[in-house]
Formats: C-alpha cells, structure tokens, sequence
C-alpha cells in the first residue's frame, strides 16, 4: 500500500455542519453561547435540580459543537501545517473557545459559590448522576475560581494567546526542511532509529543545524507560554502550576512523589539495559543518536502487516476490543505516513458526533511505528467505547486513558513475542520492548522534570534563553542515562522538538503512573482473562463517570500504593534479565 493511499477522509467530520469553512458554525455557536449566558446568568442558585440538569446538558451540547470544530480545525493543521489557511482556521477555533468558555463561565462559577448544604445537595441529586463527578471535580476547585471580569481575562490569556504561540511553534518545526534531501522532521527522526549508525549520526547533526537557526524564537515562544501560565497561576492563587490540573486529571500530588520516587530508583536498571545494548551493538561507546537504534534482527513492518498483528492481538483481549479496531482500521479513519508539511508525532482524536476516532501517524515501518499503531488504537477502543456519554464524562482521566493505550502495546508484544521462534529475534524484540518502557516511564519523568526546572529558572529570570533550555535539558536526561550514553552537543536542542511540554504542558507526568498502572493490568488480565476483559470493557465505557481510583480498584489496582510502581519496576527488570538470557543463548 502506498502512503498516499492511508489517509483519512474527514468527510463525516465536515458534514456535520455542511460548510467548507469554520466561519458559519462558529457565527452560530457565538450566538447560541451569548443566548445561554443572557437567559441563565445569576439564576443557578434558584434552580431546582431538573433545570440544572438541563442547564448543564445544554452547555455539554455547545462543548461538543465546538469540540466538532475545533477537531476539524485540528485534523486539518496536523495533516499540513502550512497548507492555505490551515493556521487561521486553527486559530479562528482557538478564539471561538476563548469566547465560548467565557460566556458560559458564569455556570462553573454561580456553582462554586453555592453554599456548601447546596452544593452536597447537588452532588447527591439523583437526576444529576451523569454529571456528579464532574461536579466533584469543579467544586473541588472553588478556591482557585476567579471572578468574572478576570474569569475572562483568563480565557483570552489561556486559549487565545496561548494558542497562538502554539500554532507558531508547531508551523516553524513542521516546515523545517533538514539536510541534504531537505527532509521533514518526522522523516529526519525516523532516521535517527536507522540501522545504520552514520545515517543516525548524520541525522541527528542535520536536525541540530536545521533547528539553528530558529533556537532563539523556540525559546522565545517557551518563555511565552510560561509567562502566561505564571499570570494565570497567580490570578487564581494556585499553590503550585499544576494545582488545578491535579484536580481535573485525578493526579493527586503523593502519588506523583511515589511515582518519581520509583523512577529514580530506575538508574541501576538503565545502566544495566544499555550495557547490554552497546554488546549487542558492537560499540565501545553508546552516544545519544544509539538510543533509539534498533539491535540486529529487530523485524520491520508494513502498514498492512502491522495493522493485522494489531487487529489480532486486540481480539485476544476481548470481542469489543477486536470489532472496534477492525472498525477504525478500515473505515479511512488513518493519516499514516510522513510527507512534507505534516506534523510530527502521533495522535487519536475522537471529535463529538463521530463514531468512530482518527488517528494521525507518521509510520515508516520500525518497530515503534507498530507499537505506536497499537497505542494509539487502544486510545480510539477506549473512546469508542465510552462516546455514549455526555461531554463532561466522556474522556477518562489522562493516567487511565494512557494505561489502556500501554496496556494495547503490551497486548501487541506479547502476541509477537508468542509468534517468534528465532532467539536473535526474540531478543531484539525484548530490547525494543524494554526500551519503550525506559522510554515512557523514566524519560517522561525526565522531560517533566525538564518542565520543572525551566519554571523554576524563569520565574528567577524573567526569561529564557537557548542556553538555557539547552542546559536544563541536558542536565534532566543525564539524570536519566547516566554514564550509560554520551549525550552528544547534537542533542542539547531536542528541546525544541519535545511537543508535549509546548502543546500540554505537565502531561508526561502520567506517562509512567500509565506505564505502571498497565502493568498491573496485565498481571491482572494474565490471572483471569476472562473476567479481566469484562471489567477491561466496563472501565473503558464509563469514561470519567467514577474516580480513577475506583475504576483502577474494579481492575484490582491501588494507585495511591508505592508498591504498585515497585512492582513495575520488578517487571521491567525481569525483561532485562530475560534479554539478558535471550543473548547469551543466541551467542552461544
């Protein structure tokens, strides 16, 4: 199949309002939003619960309009960045959020200010179950809501301007053109997990040079962002930055210490893992463009076979599971391969009123385009499965959400691993196993202390320099590897490239509680298969309906025990050892 041929087609999407352009449904959206605040404003407290719950199913309505648009806008620009029109439609659905959200605040806001004997009322009101935990969540953040005038204020600081700065960031690295071959960046960072070791080498010092010249504008749009974020911080007094979020995602701050806690104690293993990589290797010396290089024997994929190992290992976890993959991979539903103009990374989006999710890709056949495949359905299964809901209750908590989609990659290596007799292949795809693994817990808790650190030094300085996200960024990942890697001048600049601390910043913080909270799923699914995926398949359809916390427990997990992540770590180290073994019978 040629890459021309895996695209999606935003048809359905485009349909839904039957014009080719934002402009008239966002003219009507206005209005509707404007209509809503004028006939409700000041009324919440005197509403009996039936007028509450209709308040609150209207406003879920408009968040799903503008959902719908906002994903259009967002398909589009992720396809090609610099396509006519692309950033301004970006950006015109950026401004009709900022305007949406602060007329229909007052709703949030009247709710906050109900006195306490109401407000339990309302949260043990039977006709407003749909929507209780929601409200759990938002009364819970009382003391961070401002009042109306600033409420605005914010929504223009936190959606208009911010998406403006990163609308610019995302143009400026989707149209570098690196080397030679004028390559795209994600065809320039597929090239830095080539076999071959030049071709890595040269890869990572043609994106170094090509990021040269736009070091100091990236750092200037970092410094940017933060001095938003810092403004909105201390307008609603928040103890720390991500004291809101907390609340919203369901990541208390003790589980993120127990967390980073385990990921510190993860070195021993990283050292131990890339001493067996730089043997398997040949190298007397590993140095940052080797991380991502794949061992000897490491199998590639096309997009057809890799689809199909995905598609079977889905329907080993359960019959739901298997028919909702299936659905997505041939319904056009894929942007699957790189090209110019096409933004790095990968996603899946599930705009309201679709039934099925799209997923953006930049597959070129290694072995993490497959498993990002697999993460990434797992993502579409799990919002596929919970698209019944109301839009406040539709998207599970981030660490759940992220543990489904790890626990879909785990799905697809075992069935893989199962399937291979060759030891020089099995260890190969141990290697790259547990190299995800270092990947998506230890790295991620390093970019977010990376993320920690650049605040705190701009909240010293007032600014950012090059320099200094150079140096912040070095010093988090030698944190991480260590001595194991040299980390070459090459990649002092990957900061620049690093899309989640522009675009959601603090989100890689649940990567490794995903990580972990997948394994015990695992452990969970290998005891009893199948009573796990019942539970597997109720958990996914209920959203943000319950606490994390209990949905974890249904699945036999505690987030909130440290021993949860030991045992994790335990089994990341049991992958080493059984790598370990793997090349010791091969070269024997």
């Amino acid at each position: 199949m040629t890459p021309p041929d895996v695209r999606w087609d935003l048809g359905e999407l485009a349909a839904c309002g039957g014009h080719s352009t934002l402009e008239p449904d966002a003219a009507a959206l206005r209005l509707r939003a404007l209509a809503f605040a004028r006939a409700h404003q000041g009324t919440i407290n005197d509403l009996d619960f039936g007028e509450l719950r209709g308040l609150l199913d209207e406003r879920d309505a408009q968040a799903d309009e503008l959902g719908r648009l906002e994903s259009l806008a967002r398909l589009k620009f992720a396809a090609d960045a610099n396509a006519p029109g692309a950033a301004e439609q970006q950006e015109l659905a950026a401004r009709l959020g900022a305007f949406v959200a602060s007329a229909t605040a007052f709703l949030d806001r009247e709710l906050c200010r109900l006195p306490r004997e109401k407000a339990q009322a309302v949260l043990d009101a039977p006709v407003l179950a749909a929507h209780r935990h929601a409200l759990a969540k938002l009364l819970a953040q009382a003391p961070y809501r401002p009042g109306q005038e600033r409420e605005a204020a914010l929504a223009a600081l936190e959606i208009t301007d911010r998406q403006r700065l990163i609308t610019r960031w995302a143009s400026l690295t989707a149209g570098l053109r690196i080397g030679t071959r004028a390559l795209p960046l994600s065809r320039t960072i597929s090239r830095l997990a080539s076999k071959n070791r030049l071709w890595r080498a040269r890869a990572a010092a043609d994106l170094a040079r090509a990021l040269a010249p736009h070091r100091e504008e990236l750092a200037s749009i970092q410094a940017g962002l933060l001095d938003l974020e810092q403004k909105a911080a201390r307008a609603r007094n928040l103890p720390h930055r991500l004291a809101l979020a907390d609340i919203a995602e369901e990541s208390p701050g003790k589980t993120r210490v127990s967390v980073l806690a385990a990921m510190r104690r993860v070195s021993p293993l990283v050292a131990r893992y890339f001493r067996l990589k730089k043997k398997l290797l040949g190298l007397t010396q590993l140095e940052t463009h080797d991380i991502n290089a794949p061992v000897p024997n490491l199998p590639r994929f096309t997009f057809e076979k890799a689809s199909s190992l995905v598609l079977q290992s889905f329907a080993g976890v359960s019959p739901a599971f298997g028919e909702a993959a299936r659905a997505i991979l041939s319904n056009a539903r894929v942007d699957a391969f790189p090209r110019p103009g096409k933004q790095t990374g990968a996603f899946c989006l599930t705009p309201p009123g679709c039934r099925l999710p799209f997923l953006f890709l930049n597959f070129s056949g290694t072995w993490r385009d497959a498993a990002i495949l697999a993460h990434e359905c797992g993502h579409g299964i799990h919002q596929a499965l919970s698209s019944g809901l109301n839009a406040s209750a539709r998207q599970a908590a981030p660490a759940l959400a992220e543990a489904v989609a790890f626990f879909a990659e785990l799905a697809f290596f075992q069935l893989l691993l199962r399937r291979t007799r060759s030891p020089a292949t099995r260890l190969a795809l141990l290697c790259a196993r547990i190299e995800d693994e270092l990947t998506s817990a230890p790295r991620q808790a390093a970019i977010f202390t990376y993320e920690e650190n650049i605040r705190g030094l701009f909240a010293a300085k007032g600014e950012l320099a090059a320099r200094d996200l150079d140096a912040t960024w070095m010093t988090a990942h030698s944190d991480v590897y260590g001595k194991s890697v040299r980390l070459t001048d090459d990649y002092r600049s990957l900061w620049a490239v690093a899309p989640h601390s522009v675009v959601i910043p603090g989100y890689v913080r649940h990567y490794p509680t995903a990580l972990c909270l997948a394994r015990g799923m695992w452990r969970s699914r290998t005891a009893a298969p199948g009573r796990f995926a019942a539970t597997l398949e109720a958990v996914c359809a209920c959203g943000s309906c319950q606490p994390l916390t209990e949905l974890a427990m249904l699945m036999g997990l505690d987030i909130a025990s440290p021993a949860l992540y030991q045992s994790a770590m335990e089994d990341l180290a049991e992958l080493i050892r059984e790598a370990e073994d793997e090349a010791h019978r091969s070269q024997g």
